[in-house]
């Protein structure tokens, strides 16, 4: 018999002045976080408009490894913040946002010194953009 592992989910507060509103990110993990041996994956989604969803699978690291699983969507995707008010606007639909909301999520688990990310399709070349400016 295979038990799924527990999660919990939640939102991180994301301050984006530019959004002219409150923004929110939504999250999900899996497994224990802070854990006393594994480093937690963080898991970045594709798309645009694609959501966490696909990636559930992925939890199966937790229940076969203990590695707790991070998933989460992304601005203006699945059950973060949506801004409509911004379709077609170039100027703010920018990496360095994504990047940012990242950057928010690590610092709200308290873990921006030690995880592990993955991404998928547009989640690939966000963490290639990620970890091109080489942070801890």
């Amino acid at each position: 018999m295979s038990l799924k592992p527990t999660f919990r989910e939640g939102e991180a507060n994301f301050n984006v002045p530019a959004a002219g509103k409150h923004c929110k990110t939504w999250y999900k993990v899996y497994g224990t976080l802070p854990h006393p041996q594994h480093t937690p994956l963080v898991v970045l989604h594709g798309g645009p408009g694609a959501t966490h969803e696909y990636l559930d699978i992925l939890s199966e690291l937790t229940r076969l490894f203990d590695v707790p699983v991070i998933v989460y969507d992304q601005l203006g995707n699945g059950r973060s913040t949506h801004l409509q008010e911004k379709n077609g606007d170039t100027d703010f639909w920018t990496v360095q946002l994504f990047v940012d909301e990242l950057h928010n999520l690590l610092n709200h688990f308290n873990i921006h010194d030690k995880y592990d990310l993955l991404g998928q399709s547009w989640g690939g070349m966000l963490a290639a953009e990620f970890a091109v400016r080489q942070p801890k």
